[in-house]
Order: C-alpha cells, then sequence, then structure tokens
C-alpha cells in the first residue's frame, strides 16, 4: 500500500511537467546568479522536447537532476515551468546573453556542437 501511493505521488509529480525542457539546457553560475544558455543536453531531442534517455538520465548525464525541493531552491528551472508557477519570491535563471560578452565567449569556446547536433563539452 505503501509503495503504490509512493508511485501514486511520483506519477502525479512527473504529470506536472508541461515539457517546456527549460530545465535541459546548461546552465552556468556566474558571480553568485544563475544563467541559462541555449545549449541544450546531448539527450534533448529538440523536436519532441523530450529526453532520449530519460529513465536513466542522471546516470548518463550527472549534471541532470530530478526535480525536487531543493532544485527548485537552487532557481535553476526556467520562469515558464511548471514546477515553479506559484512558487512565491521565485528568482528564474537570467538568459546566459545578459552576461558579459567576454564571459560568453569563454562559454562557448569550451563547448563544440558536433555534426549529429549532440553536445559535448572539450
Amino acid at each position: 500500500m505503501v509503495k503504490s501511493k509512493l508511485l501514486r505521488q511520483r506519477r502525479q509529480h512527473e504529470e506536472r511537467c508541461k515539457r517546456c525542457a527549460g530545465c535541459c539546457y546548461e546552465k552556468i553560475i556566474y558571480r553568485g546568479r544563475v544563467y541559462i544558455t541555449d545549449i541544450p543536453c546531448q539527450f534533448l531531442d529538440l523536436e519532441t522536447r523530450l529526453c532520449r534517455v530519460y529513465s536513466r538520465r542522471c546516470h548518463e548525464n550527472p549534471h541532470c537532476t530530478v526535480v525536487d525541493a531543493a532544485v527548485i531552491a537552487a532557481a535553476v528551472l526556467p520562469a515558464q515551468c511548471a514546477y515553479v508557477s506559484g512558487v512565491r519570491h521565485y528568482r528564474p535563471p537570467r538568459s546566459w546573453l545578459e552576461l558579459p560578452a567576454r564571459v560568453r565567449k569563454k562559454i562557448t569556446g569550451a563547448i563544440t556542437v558536433p555534426l549529429e547536433g549532440s553536445v559535448r563539452k572539450k
């Protein structure tokens, strides 16, 4: 009975996601503030906005996390994310385009985009 309740709660939690895929883009912390880039996770299908390795995403990508209270408190989810709608005083990450150009250049210099479209760090 406890297991079925936990499964039901997990399913309800997952159903809250609206598949905006905002959580699937690289984040940068600069001077204590979180910035979201336009660089998708290599496992994000850009057409469907779904993870191609969802059931094992945290294993395949160590930067991927399950959305929980700690992730919400870290303010890494975009404002349009269903998990943060209604969260009082939530400060979503800023666009990395707000970063100084010299900082963005360093970041993009450390990332390559192979022909198949996945993103890998050098």
